[in-house]
């Protein structure tokens, strides 16, 4: 979230701050990669912490970490309430694997129509396919007229919208450590 000293001052990441836990992992691997292994681990750390309410843990990225929202949220569905991916991409390949275990996911979707490094209609199959299986919480959110870098501030720093629509949602169910799924 230290996208420039602007950015911390705005009033979405102030809303943010005010509401949220931010955990922002450092990743080390390329956008040909998928997300390494800890950061999934880490969330189970997080999630058992006292001071998380494991049933209101979400997931954004943009970006390569767009990338790596929608690669996490597949691998450890059952941990997220809801996920941001922004000016996201997704592999080609992965779009039916993403779209089926994802399917049940609440997924906001910020992007922008004149994005040249990730462009909108390669993205526009990944979520039109999660609505093909039934997936209808995906809010698609057009961030107009602007490129791809410039999405971050629209998306979190200059408004609330993504933050606000986060909160809304939250799991109907409690993961046990080994396993075990109750209300």
């Amino acid at each position: 979230m230290l996208h420039s000293k602007k950015a911390l001052g705005s009033v979405g990441l102030q809303y943010a701050a005010a509401r949220f836990v931010i955990v922002s992992p450092v990743c080390a691997w390329s956008w040909k990669q998928q997300p390494d292994v800890w950061v999934a681990q880490l969330v189970r750390h997080l999630r058992a912490c006292s001071w998380v309410d494991s049933k209101r843990i979400y997931l954004t990225g943009e970006s390569m970490g767009g990338m790596g929202t929608w690669e996490l949220a597949a691998s450890i569905p059952e941990f997220f309430a809801a996920v941001a991916p922004v000016a996201a991409y997704h592999k080609a390949d992965r779009t039916d694997d993403l779209a089926e275990k994802l399917r049940e996911m609440p997924v906001f979707v910020a992007h922008s129509s004149h994005d040249s490094t990730c462009p909108m209609l390669p993205e526009a199959e990944l979520w039109c396919s999660l609505r093909r299986r039934g997936n209808f919480w995906v809010k698609i959110c057009c961030v107009p007229h602007v490129g791809h870098c410039a999405v971050f501030d629209r998306a979190y720093c200059d408004s609330i919208m993504i933050f606000d629509w986060l909160l809304q949602h939250r799991r109907l169910t409690t993961i046990c450590d080994r396993g075990v799924v109750y209300v």
